[in-house]
């Protein structure tokens, strides 16, 4: 993800099921920084409970760490290719910090593509904003995107 002296990484076929988290930053979350090079595919979020969680689902490929600013690039048009995550049986709450209960920011040059979202019962905060769906291929075909 860091993208130095050319490195590529790849994370695939991996599942996360049966977790809890309670007054938490992030519940399913995949961040990725911006101009990395590589492949995260085949990651399924499966029976998860995030109860007041600032971030409940979220993908970025935007992430940027203040601490680590020599990874972080001007071109947040391009990341890690990203498809074919799952997310399911995912319920909860919305802190009331302010976000999105869905929150996928995927980059311009590489879209993020077979995203799937089911049985998804989560709770928005009354300040929750509408769900974020950017640069996901076939968002409009997703329910919780429109």
């Amino acid at each position: 993800q860091y993208a130095a002296n050319g490195e590529i990484d790849i994370v695939r076929d991996v599942t996360i099921k049966d977790v809890s988290c309670t007054n938490c930053q992030n519940g399913a979350r995949i961040k990725t920084w911006p101009g990395g090079k590589g492949t995260i595919e085949n990651i399924k979020f499966e029976n998860m409970n995030v109860t007041n969680a600032d971030n409940p689902i979220v993908i970025t490929t935007h992430y940027c760490d203040n601490q680590q600013m020599d990874y972080c690039t001007s071109n947040g048009d391009e990341s890690l290719t990203i498809k074919n995550i799952e997310f399911n049986k995912i319920i909860g709450s919305a802190s009331s910090l302010g976000n999105p209960v869905i929150n996928l920011n995927c980059s311009t040059s590489t879209p993020c593509e077979g995203i799937t979202l089911s049985k998804i019962n989560i709770t928005p905060a009354a300040k929750s904003p509408a769900n974020v769906c950017v640069n996901v291929v076939g968002s409009d075909k997703i329910a919780e995107c429109q």
